[in-house]
């Protein structure tokens, strides 16, 4: 097979259906899944499926926060978070059909338990097989697809989150400080206390302003390493760690935007700002 396209771009191909540069995308996802992936020291990087696990069983630090819908008293949260079992279930079906289908089109036996990391491993150790096969491009749009959706459900959870105080007025004219939630499938914060209704965008970056005031260097506007930056902006008030700004980096979200003298990599923490607030109001 000579002069022809991969399935799933407009990159020639020789002998197979998917590229190299799409295997290579298709590859870092199914790493990513199996735990294979590492951080810029060589430390391993938690697997999407553990990430999944603990989002189900709501042990991550988004679960131990989530509050009550405001309907002027608090719910109790479900004990499970639906969205990421949802998730890591589409995770399961996607990969253990391909590994089926595969496994049919060879003629063989299925070599693999039904553990969504293992079929990930599984997948990565049968390159050929998957670049070989006329359906590579549904293979790898099927599994891009489910991971996108698992690595949603863990960076934009369906839960309400701080966005700021009110800053609303009270029927006295009085003005009103309550901290103010957004839920994250609306973007709109309703105060439970005066009920003005603001665009949630909006009072946090009227909270970032505050924030920006509070301090005499501007951190909005400087490039730090991961950890500087968690410990900065969550001793400003802004809820965020270490690992959560790698993935930011790791899913491409933000860009390297320097490096220091231990030659550790920078980023720019307004971009970061950004990210953080989007991917917890995003639509579900």
């Amino acid at each position: 097979m000579t002069d022809v396209l991969c399935r799933a771009c407009p990159r020639p191909v020789t002998d197979e259906f998917l590229c190299q540069s799409c295997w290579m995308d298709l590859a870092n996802d199914l790493r990513d899944v199996g735990g294979m992936l590492v951080d810029e020291r060589g430390h391993d990087l938690p697997s999407l499926v553990s990430e999944l696990d603990d989002a189900v069983a709501r042990r991550t630090r988004r679960g131990k926060v989530e509050t009550g819908v405001v309907t002027g008293k608090p719910e109790r949260p479900l004990p499970v978070d639906l969205r990421a079992a949802e998730a890591l279930d589409r995770l399961r079906n996607t990969l253990g059909t391909w590994v089926r289908v595969l496994c049919e089109d060879r003629g063989v036996t299925v070599d693999v338990d039904d553990d969504v990391a293992e079929m990930a491993r599984w997948l990565l150790r049968h390159e050929h097989t998957v670049r070989q096969t006329e359906a590579a491009d549904e293979l790898a749009d099927d599994v891009g697809r489910a991971v996108s959706a698992a690595r949603r459900a863990i960076d934009s959870p369906a839960s309400r989150v701080y966005v700021g105080d009110c800053g609303g007025q009270h029927g006295d004219g009085s003005l009103c400080w309550e901290p103010l939630y957004a839920d994250s499938r609306y973007a709109v914060a309703r105060c439970r206390s005066c009920g003005t209704s603001w665009p949630a965008m909006d009072r946090w970056e009227h909270h970032l302003e505050q924030i920006r005031r509070q301090r005499r260097a501007d951190i909005h506007e400087h490039d730090l390493n991961p950890r500087t930056m968690a410990r900065a902006l969550t001793a400003l008030g802004v809820p965020i760690d270490e690992s959560t700004i790698r993935r930011y980096a790791r899913l491409g979200f933000i860009e390297v935007a320097g490096r220091d003298r231990h030659n550790r990599k920078l980023y720019s923490t307004k971009a970061v700002l950004s990210v953080f607030l989007e991917s917890r109001l995003a639509t579900a």
